[in-house]
């Protein structure tokens, strides 16, 4: 193919043989130009004259020219316009270019070559392959392929929903779907469970399945991680954005003032603003304390708001952040951990916030009454300024001991250890540090690291995962079953009775029971909330035991379970949450 140059300020044909008029007919010459005379110019051999100066018909040459056929030229340059997205069917139409699509010319037609798994079904190229096929339950896998009543889009598949994960609170409780989808039930007085009124689900019976609505997060919006506070509720979602809804006097929301959020038909969706993290700044993980919300962010940071009394924000004051204008996004200051100190993981209890941090070492700051930031006293931390950084030690846990979770309660906290133990310090009324006492541990000297005994859970049992509550704790063990201990008032220890555990000796490993769940009762994971407790069976199915004053066990009525016998086992339902 042929190819145009530039010389003395007229474009000529690299190799032709014909000269303008007036030009040297020798390849490259000078004094003419690439335009044909008017009627009775001529050209060298091969060239074409064109009325008016023009090139031969269609813009190309005859016989020899110099664009293959079919092709046009189009701005200097040989194109075919029948596969040319910039010049589709004629010179200068260029194919849109929409998302999630790359613009293709067909036939001298545009047309839209979609990413996988994405699809242009309202035929308008200007806005690409709008459509997720592997999630839209409208258009499942192919445009118009609409999944039935209950049913979801996972990876193009249409499925019934189930849930991969929960999230507790004082007295709400919410599931995450493997659609991305979100159910909360129990209470919802400030609109914590985000559907749009302030009626608690879960104490009628028409209250759950098909009936319990899913959360509106916004258009395209999906949910991989909720915390759960005592009257607010968070979720991480799949752009990596956090929102938040509830109760929000002290500004737990992170919106800039303290307005209820989710208690109208108008305040979820796309009406829902996400918490301004600062620029370029977006969460890769999320903790909620009682009144208090931390977010782990993409720079390795930690920015806290809501109630700050104790300083549990950890920024050396106790005013409180997210409840007047001015206070988040870049004006809101990341949590000082030290040099060389960058957090992993966050957990947030009633007035405390615990992080993991290199190293695997924990530290923590807020309320510390009990001793539960584990530094030997009960002075609070992150209250006042030269509290944090450098200045804040890690929990002492023992020697060679190393953090793989940290849960955080009303005034005690727990870890699991490299070894697969579980160690709890902090207050300890009723045996929640299943320790065989009832003295706290923390607020002294000598009561941390090798003082500190593990928890008992029986010959050859280990944790593989750990949840605390206000005034409880529970482990998931390495044969899948459950062990809790502490406060029971409520049967939330799931054994059939209101005596705590874990506060006389005699009480925890072997004599401690496991929760019965039932055949097939295998756990996945479990979450406790103040003084309730939800598990995710491996077979996907949901069960709750404890208070549930406020249908927070999703089962059509606000009888507690757990607190006598015959509750458990087979006699425990599971949750009705796609279908009644």
């Amino acid at each position: 193919m042929k190819t145009w140059r530039a010389l003395g300020g007229a474009l000529f044909l690299s190799g032709s043989l014909g000269a303008a008029c007036g030009g040297s007919d020798e390849p490259g010459g000078t004094g003419g130009s690439l335009s044909s005379t008017g009627s009775g110019g001529s050209t060298g051999s091969g060239g074409s004259t064109g009325s008016g100066g023009s090139t031969g018909s269609g813009g190309s040459t005859g016989s020899g020219g110099d664009c293959q056929v079919g092709e046009t030229t189009c701005a200097g340059m040989c194109t075919d316009t029948n596969t040319d997205a910039a010049h589709c069917g004629v010179c200068d139409m260029a194919c849109p270019v929409g998302g999630n699509a790359t613009p293709a010319c067909t036939a001298g037609v545009c047309e839209l070559s979609c990413t996988e798994g994405f699809g242009d079904c309202n035929g308008a190229a200007s806005d690409g392959c709008e459509l997720n096929l592997t999630s839209d339950k409208l258009n499942c896998k192919t445009c118009g392929n609409v999944c039935g009543v209950g049913k979801a889009c996972v990876a193009s598949t249409c499925v019934i929903p189930t849930p991969i994960a929960l999230s507790t609170g004082r007295a709400h409780s919410c599931a995450i779907f493997n659609d991305g989808s979100v159910k909360c039930w129990g209470s919802n007085g400030f609109g914590e469970l985000g559907v749009g009124d302030t009626n608690d689900r879960g104490y009628k019976l028409d209250d759950m399945g098909d009936k319990l609505p899913v959360v509106d997060l916004g258009a395209g919006k999906t949910t991989k991680a909720m915390a759960l506070g005592s009257y607010h509720t968070c979720a991480l979602l799949n752009d990596d954005s956090v929102k938040c809804w509830g109760y929000n006097i002290d500004g737990q929301l992170g919106l800039g003032d303290m307005l209820e959020r989710g208690g109208q038909p108008s305040d979820m969706g796309d009406n829902l603003p996400a918490v301004d993290l600062g620029a370029g700044k977006t969460a890769k993980a999320i903790a909620a304390g009682g009144s208090h919300t931390c977010a782990l962010l993409n720079d390795d940071s930690i920015k806290c708001w809501g109630y700050n009394g104790n300083g549990q924000l950890g920024l050396g004051d106790d005013d409180d952040r997210g409840d007047g204008p001015n206070e988040m996004g870049d004006k809101l200051l990341a949590v000082d951990l030290g040099a060389g100190k960058l957090p992993k993981s966050i957990a947030a209890g009633g007035d405390q916030t615990c992080a993991i941090v290199t190293g695997d070492s924990i530290k923590c700051w807020g309320d510390n009454s009990y001793g539960q930031l584990g530094l030997g006293d009960n002075d609070s931390r992150g209250d006042l300024p030269n509290q944090m950084g450098d200045v804040l030690a890690a929990v002492s846990l023992g020697e060679k001991k190393t953090v793989v979770v940290v849960e955080v309660g009303g005034d005690h906290s727990c870890a699991l250890l490299n070894d697969k133990t579980v160690k709890c310090w902090g207050y300890n009324a009723n045996g929640r540090l299943g320790i065989g006492d009832g003295l706290n541990r923390g607020d002294n000297t000598n009561e941390l690291g090798d003082f500190l005994p593990a928890v008992e859970f029986g010959t050859g049992k280990t944790a593989k995962g750990l949840t605390v509550g206000n005034e409880h704790s529970c482990a998931l063990l390495n044969d899948d079953t459950i062990k809790c201990w502490g406060d029971n008032g409520v049967g939330q220890l799931g054994l059939g009775d209101t005596m705590p555990r874990g506060g006389s000796s005699g009480q925890m490993g072997d004599m401690l029971p496991a929760v019965n769940l039932g055949a097939a009762s295998a756990a996945k994971a479990i979450h406790n909330g103040a003084e309730h407790t939800c598990a995710l069976l491996a077979t996907g199915a949901v069960k709750c035991w404890g208070w549930n004053g406020n249908g927070q066990l999703g089962l059509g009525d606000t009888a507690n379970r757990g607190d006598n016998s015959n509750e458990m086992g087979n006699m425990l339902p599971a949750l009705s949450l796609t279908g009644m």
